[in-house]
């Protein structure tokens, strides 16, 4: 049974009002369960007038709350007439709970979504105060307690905590993250760049679905450094005790940026103090290039940073997350060099053989098995070339 789309209704009402409307919907639970009589095999009891009999107590229940609150305000002014005090007794109202409407805004659907609900599902959670606790509590009613309760807790699948589901945030994977664990998933990629963005299962999480969760000063803190976090070749102060981050829009007409910080400029090529003229050849950068060279490091074309590969296949993944082809350093798919260096592949196989052989045969022995266990290392470097972990069969461009 599915809650009709409503107007959204007036937020005030009195309690006359309210009985009316109560015994309004306890006259439709009478017809409905007047319909489904002779349906069911004798003494046999279904879900559906289980659910009924529960509805229809509940509803009985608030009726008699409403219906004795008027009647002690009924004696209150009778009693106040007979002494002749005029008072004027205020309208009573009760703050009734809607359901989302045609406007419900954008940021509303979106909390709504991340905490399992929909502008389209109703969730009706029984009020319970003070003067309901004076009414015994039925059975029925304890039972639809309890799975209410349990409906409104989820597992944590990070940490395994069980919590409201007012506190659980669903990531694009499916995967339920509590509080605690979203703010560390946002913290973690704060601190270390090869976490960022924040993802699961692969997945980037959004800050802005999943904002609501996490406190304001950790969405403040993460919003301000993501332009770092997303700027390729970075520039920072280059004075050792600040080496604040210079944002590359107080740069885009110019070869140097301004601290904000302490007021230093720094060169955004050679990142070095600024400078007049061209920028000059530094010492330390030519001495790593030729240490590059003669190790035949490989330089990312997007961040200039320099990778060693000693095994494994020519795929890599920068730390900005660029992706090149480690043999030409051109953006991974754009050459036509193999995915494996053959030196890379034998040695890996080398290292795993070692490992494997070493600590079960004893160096005596490993060292006379070479000769005959060759076979083995070049069936150990296949098996890696077609199961390593880096999965070119389904590369696509984003």
């Amino acid at each position: 049974m599915s809650i009709a789309r409503t107007s959204k209704p007036d937020t005030t009402m009195d309690r006359d009002t309210q009985i009316a409307i109560l015994e309004g919907q306890l006259e439709d639970l009478r017809e409905i369960e007047a319909r489904s009589k002779g349906k069911e095999r004798e003494g046999d009891t279904s879900d559906k007038d289980l659910t009924i009999k529960a509805q229809r107590e509940d509803l009985l229940r608030q009726i008699t709350v409403l219906k004795d609150k008027r009647a002690c305000r009924d004696r209150e002014l009778a009693l106040s007439l007979s002494r002749r005090q005029d008072v004027v007794l205020p309208r009573e109202t009760i703050p009734v709970a809607t359901l989302p409407t045609e406007d419900t805004d954008e940021e509303t659907l979106t909390k709504l979504e991340m905490l399992h609900l929909d502008d389209k599902t109703g969730v009706s959670v029984p009020r319970y105060d003070e003067d309901e606790a004076e009414i015994g509590e039925s059975s029925a009613m304890a039972a639809r307690r309890s799975s209410l309760k349990a409906a409104l807790t989820r597992e944590c699948q990070a940490c395994n905590e069980v919590v409201q589901v007012s506190d659980v945030a669903r990531l694009p994977c499916h995967h339920e993250y509590c509080r605690e664990c979203l703010a560390k998933l946002f913290t973690d990629a704060m601190q270390n760049e090869a976490y960022y963005p924040p993802r699961c299962c692969r997945k980037d999480v959004s800050l802005d679905k999943v904002r609501v969760f996490l406190p304001a000063d950790l969405v403040e803190a993460f919003l301000a450094m993501v332009p770092e976090l997303e700027t390729k070749d970075r520039t920072y102060c280059h004075v050792p005790t600040c080496s604040t981050f210079l944002s590359p829009d107080s740069m885009l007409d110019q070869d140097h940026g301004t601290c904000g910080t302490c007021g230093a400029t720094t060169c955004k090529l050679c990142k070095e103090a600024a400078h007049d003229g061209i920028c000059p050849t530094d010492a330390n950068s030519q001495a790593l290039l030729a240490m590059a060279q003669d190790r035949k490091w490989q330089k990312c074309y997007q961040c200039k940073r320099f990778v060693e590969l000693q095994f494994g296949c020519n795929h890599i993944t920068c730390l900005c997350k660029a992706e090149f082809c480690y043999n030409c350093g051109l953006s991974w798919k754009t050459c036509v060099c193999s995915d494996f260096d053959e030196r890379n592949l034998l040695a890996r196989a080398q290292q795993m053989f070692d490992r494997i052989y070493f600590n079960t045969m004893g160096m005596v022995e490993t060292a006379t098995a070479y000769n005959r266990l060759q076979a083995e290392i070049h069936r150990i470097a296949e098996d890696l070339r077609a199961n390593h972990d880096c999965n070119h069969a389904h590369w696509r461009y984003e």
